[in-house]
């Protein structure tokens, strides 16, 4: 955990690239910690979006579950690091993401919660 710019802190998993925060306390500073993204609060896209709000990763779809009423996508952020998605079930099969493919996953700056590890 480093300070970032901002008022945010960074957290940095291996593998992945830095990921922005909302600010902890300056005893979590230089500290290891474990980061913990409730799955409704993240989105996908097949679009990189840069903004400073939101952290955008490019991970690749795993596993895909329809489950009626929502899509349950299993993603592998990193070779050790898996992420689950729930995602709207899109009427249209096209539209829908499929199993291997390359998209972003993105949520707010302020959602990720961070405890010492």
């Amino acid at each position: 955990m480093s300070e970032g710019d901002g008022g945010q802190a960074v957290f940095q998993s291996s593998g992945v690239k830095p990921i922005h925060i909302a600010r902890v306390s300056q005893e979590m500073i230089g500290a290891r910690a474990k980061m913990i993204l409730r799955p409704e609060q993240l989105t996908l896209s097949r679009e990189y979006r840069n903004d400073h709000t939101e952290n955008c990763l490019e991970v690749w779809i795993d596993q895909v579950f329809y489950l009626g009423e929502e899509m349950r996508y299993v993603m592998k952020v990193g070779p050790q690091i898996s992420w689950t998605v729930r995602g709207d079930p899109q009427h249209d099969r096209t539209a829908r993401f499929q199993q291997g493919e390359k998209v972003f996953i993105r949520w707010k700056t302020q959602h990720g919660l961070i405890f010492p590890q």
